[in-house]
């Protein structure tokens, strides 16, 4: 986990010293690498932020790979391996759709589980010990499924037309009939444009983009529920993040001066701190909402058509959505 080494610019308190030099030696250790044939140093982390800029520099960690959660196919076959001959005939697809959004290791856990049912019993394992093993799933409600829709609809369609703005491209919507404890029903799913320089548009498309579900909310219901806040990956937080990075660490708000790092703990830290600063970042998230609103109210009937193509797929890749919305 390279996030454990640290980063010297946050680094503060009685181990400062002693964590800059951990730093420093592995480096050192990293510059070395080059003159050993055939040694290759990889690492892992869930928290890229937290990771020292020096490690992951060209000639150090230079190449970076994202591993997105696996989708259908790549739960499938983490299932089967895992099972290895156990259950050979049962069709696994079954199960895997229950899994959408687990990990890798949440998987092995499922079989895992399963097993240990089987064994407890004295028998094979079987179809039903993998249904066991399950976590807990909540079937949504007719209502519940129809306001995700309407949610995602919301960033799919402020996507289409400000993505490319946002520096981002369109992937796929899509909204669960069963959720997590998390209550998470949904996700719009994009990727960064590789290769761009990002400017205060970009940035304010970005919030635009992320407001966009409980913009689509509001204007469908009149008010928006509570799913776009309360945690690290909300909506309401990775908006809140951008806008005020763009005035303590960009340059990019009201004033040029560099305030901080653009490190989350660093931002919200000086966020909490400073009244002036979360009302400037306020006007900054109502005047992306009220665009967002914007898009969705001038193109009402294209809103309808996607929310329509959720409710009965209860998925839309960008095709799809972009015919949608291009449908005279």
């Amino acid at each position: 986990e390279l996030d454990s080494f640290g980063d010297r610019e946050i680094l503060d308190g009685k181990n400062e010293q002693y964590t800059r030099e951990v730093i420093n030696a592995f480096l050192e250790c990293l510059d070395g690498v080059d003159g050993r044939e055939g040694v290759v140093v990889v690492g892992a982390t869930n928290l890229p932020d937290k990771i020292d800029k020096a490690i992951l520099r060209p000639g150090r960690l230079g190449k970076h790979f994202k591993i997105p959660l696996p989708d259908l196919d790549a739960r499938i076959g983490i299932l089967r391996h895992h099972l290895r001959d156990d259950a050979a005939s049962a069709d696994l697809a079954d199960i895997a759709s229950r899994l959408e959004g687990a990990s890798g290791a949440v998987i092995e856990q499922v079989v895992r589980d399963a097993r240990r049912k089987a064994r407890s019993e004295r028998r094979p394992l079987t179809f039903a010990d993998l249904l066991h093993g399950l976590p807990m799933r909540i079937v949504q409600s007719e209502e519940a499924f129809h306001e995700a829709c309407v949610h995602e609809a919301g960033h799919a369609i402020v996507s289409h037309f400000l993505g490319s703005e946002a520096g981002s491209q369109l992937l796929e919507c899509q909204v669960l009939r069963e959720v997590g404890m998390d209550g998470s029903g949904g996700r719009t799913i994009m990727r960064q444009i590789p290769g761009r320089n990002l400017g205060k548009a970009a940035y304010v498309a970005q919030i635009a983009i992320l407001l966009a579900g409980i913009a689509a909310e509001e204007f469908v219901f009149g008010d928006h529920a509570d799913g776009a806040g309360g945690s690290d990956d909300s909506d309401l937080r990775q908006a809140t993040l951008i806008a005020a990075t763009m005035e303590v660490s960009l340059g990019l708000g009201e004033s040029l001066v560099y305030l901080t790092s653009r490190q989350p703990d660093d931002v919200l830290a000086r966020l909490r701190l400073d009244p002036l600063l979360r009302q400037t970042v306020a006007r900054t998230m109502d005047r992306c909402f009220q665009r967002a609103r914007g898009i969705i109210t001038e193109r009402r009937d294209a809103f309808d058509r996607i929310v329509q193509l959720l409710m009965e797929r209860g998925r839309a890749s960008a095709e799809d959505l972009k015919h949608a919305i291009v449908t005279v």
